[in-house]
């Protein structure tokens, strides 16, 4: 079988249009005015921001989502052909970009084909290791994190992918004001995502429905604590809706 090659790896220009398109502030509220609420000194429309980054753009869960389907089609795609030779070991590939020092990530990404007692592709497990750095003029987020999740439906008969996916992040987030430095805010910070029976279309890419519980929290050098935790619906054409737990509700928007 031809060596496979992460999306992500044969066109740096697509990384760029996503890391673009995804944008710093993707948090779009709908049909609410903004929050003014705070827990530990954090809005939930800052946290909302923040956790939209995390799910559409600067290497996070649709970016690892879109190179895990196009490896998956890559095996699946030799339709009644054996993978005797791809079954059952583990591959690795490293995927890094930078735009600048403002705006860098990269990852270790590993995975292994399952196949079927008459060797045919049958399902992926994936996991991936990384950093993520995004630096704006009035925020900044240091982060590591680990992914985990597995893909089945490769089989020649099944026309949508299954994603159950975590995807974990560990760091720092900051907000500053170049007039206001003393009063810069800062927390230690932890985001979690877990995804159940996600379907992605093979022929398409994109995600057609699907749900995901997230949980944002932080803690300030002063002790201050902030808590966040919501459920994304994905509704198809790329589109998605984070629902927090106040009710507040934020959609997400990407690009394959």
């Amino acid at each position: 079988m031809k060596k496979l090659m992460s999306p992500i790896l044969r066109s740096k220009s697509a990384i760029l249009l996503v890391l673009i398109a995804g944008g710093i502030s993707l948090a779009i509220p709908a049909c609410k005015k903004d929050s003014t609420t705070e827990s530990g000194g954090v809005t939930e429309d800052e946290a909302g921001n923040v956790i939209s980054q995390a799910i559409t753009s600067q290497g996070g869960v649709m970016v690892q989502t879109s190179g895990a389907v196009g490896i998956a089609n890559g095996y699946g795609a030799r339709i009644g052909a054996k993978a005797s030779d791809e079954c059952g070991v583990e591959k690795t590939e490293n995927v890094s970009f930078g735009v600048n020092d403002s705006l860098r990530f990269s990852y270790a990404w590993k995975w292994k084909l399952t196949c079927t007692d008459s060797l045919e592709p049958k399902a992926l497990s994936f996991s991936a290791a990384g950093r993520i750095k995004i630096i704006t003029s009035g925020m900044s987020v240091n982060d590591s994190s680990v992914a985990s999740f597995s893909v089945s439906g490769l089989e020649p008969d099944s026309s949508n992918l299954l994603f159950n996916q975590t995807f974990n992040r560990t760091g720092t987030l900051a907000f500053t004001n170049s007039t206001d430095i003393i009063n810069t805010r800062s927390y230690a910070t932890t985001f979690s995502y877990v995804a159940t029976d996600v379907k992605v279309n093979k022929e398409t890419g994109k995600i057609i429905s699907g749900t995901a519980a997230i949980n944002y929290t932080g803690t300030s050098i002063t002790g201050k604590t902030f808590s966040y935790s919501g459920t994304i619906t994905y509704g198809g054409d790329n589109k998605g809706v984070l629902k927090l737990k106040s009710g507040k509700t934020i959609n997400l928007i990407w690009y394959n």
